[in-house]
């Protein structure tokens, strides 16, 4: 951020002092679940800032405790103007660079273990008085499973723990075999009623932010965010959306849905965002 820009910026946010960002929930781009962080970070929701983090980050020992404890240090080197205005001014505004790796198909996290160093997608840099804000965000593909009861809805990332993608080579028929551990009560009205529809969607998630000090550049231009590409497979038999139960376990039962796709090149091309069965 240039000096002047900076001093412009103090003394807007000093004659703002209670103009928070905008109020933000979205995982559909990067940007989009920085803005969902940053919206969290300003009104100190630290459980909506820890839900913004990648399912590996997670499993690999970042609790919400932890995070709880941590935030603090994480932006410390921002200083306490610069906390100030990361709560005030729209990160949005301060992107310097982006960067991307290759996209990847919507189901090619099924084939990774979870505990898997996590694939860093896209590093987003941004300014924030003075300091650069680095931040890596990575794809997870999610389920979605509605409620029936009209309450909110389940999601599960599918890693290669709980999902395999049967055939899906050179166009052919294939299938999407999920399991999911869902409560008993959950999992036997799901077996006797199926679900209305099943969806599964490219989320973006994020690794734990580091603050850098070589971030003084121009601000890139606004990018518009891209519609995301749907696929849609209409079921014939409404099967596929009754699970089949495996066993209970304190509680919970595996269900498990096979999912038919019938054109593995479309359905799995890296432009496809969201798969729905319904």
């Amino acid at each position: 951020m240039r000096h002047r820009t900076a001093v412009a910026l103090a003394l807007s946010v000093f004659l703002t002092p209670g103009c928070l960002v905008a109020r933000h929930e979205g995982f559909e781009s990067p940007e989009s679940t920085v803005a969902t962080f940053q919206s969290a970070f300003a009104r100190d929701d630290e459980f909506a800032e820890y839900a913004c983090f990648a399912t590996e980050v997670k499993a690999a020992g970042l609790t919400q405790q932890q995070w709880s404890t941590a935030r603090g240090v994480a932006f410390e080197p921002l200083g306490a103007l610069g906390r100030f205005v990361l709560r005030r001014n729209d990160l949005a505004d301060n992107l310097v660079a982006r960067a991307a790796a290759p996209r990847r198909a919507l189901l090619d996290d099924v084939r990774r273990r979870r505990g898997d160093e996590p694939a860093k997608d896209v590093t987003l840099d941004y300014e924030v008085f003075g300091h650069g804000v680095r931040v890596g965000a990575v794809a997870e593909t999610t389920l979605i499973l509605p409620d029936r009861a009209g309450g909110p809805a389940r999601a599960f990332v599918l890693h290669r723990g709980n999902a395999t993608v049967v055939g899906a080579t050179d166009g052919a028929p294939a299938s999407l075999v999920v399991e999911l551990p869902l409560p008993s009560a959950v999992a036997t009205a799901l077996a006797a009623e199926g679900v209305p529809s099943l969806r599964i969607e490219r989320r973006w998630k994020l690794l734990p932010p580091e603050v850098i000090e070589d971030a003084d550049r121009e601000p890139l231009a606004p990018q518009e965010a891209a519609a995301p590409r749907r696929h849609f497979e209409r079921l014939a038999d409404r099967g596929a959306l009754v699970p089949k139960l495996g066993t209970p376990s304190f509680g919970v039962v595996p269900a498990r849905f096979t999912l038919p796709i019938r054109d593995g090149r479309a359905a799995l091309a890296p432009e496809i965002d969201e798969i729905t069965w319904e």
